[in-house]
């Protein structure tokens, strides 16, 4: 799993693209990559050829013209069991948020675990528990983990 394409900082503003076992996930933020999804779909499996099996498009509540969360090509079954530094995490990305994991954020999960041994810990904002699993891998004493979504805090390997 990787993080293809992450907007701004890849001179593509409003793209974000996330892949996970062959499936490439893509959110667009603005309406010029909205409108341009099928080509970037297309360069998508272009670039990476057979290791891309499905591109799943992110839409609904992004974009002001209304539509759907769907596959571009092809269909993959959620959710998928990934590993992050030794870690194993689910991933729904159809019914998750954003493209599923927060991929960016893997550098800071594997800080924290770095740093929390000893330490008593609120996550708040947890999502699926990241931050937690690292926490509790490097030692934490205690960690509470809180979010809105009950789906997510229940999405566990």
């Amino acid at each position: 799993m990787k993080t293809m394409v992450h907007g701004e900082g890849d001179g593509l503003p409003g793209l974000i693209v996330d892949v996970y076992n062959g499936v490439a996930v893509m959110e667009a933020h603005s309406i010029g990559m909205h409108r341009d999804r099928d080509l970037i779909s297309a360069s998508i499996k272009g670039a990476l050829g057979e290791k891309i099996t499905a591109v799943f498009y992110k839409n609904q509540g992004i974009q002001p013209e209304k539509g759907q969360n769907a596959y571009l090509t092809g269909m993959s079954p959620v959710p998928h069991i990934i590993q992050e530094h030794g870690h194993k995490f689910y991933v729904d990305w159809e019914e998750g948020q954003k493209t599923g994991f927060f991929l960016d954020q893997r550098e800071n999960r594997k800080l924290v675990g770095e740093m929390a041994h000893g330490a008593r810990m609120l996550n708040t904002f947890c999502y699926t528990g990241g931050f937690s699993v690292y926490a509790l891998a490097g030692g934490a004493q205690q960690v509470h983990s809180v979010d809105a979504s009950e789906k997510a805090v229940k999405l566990r390997v």
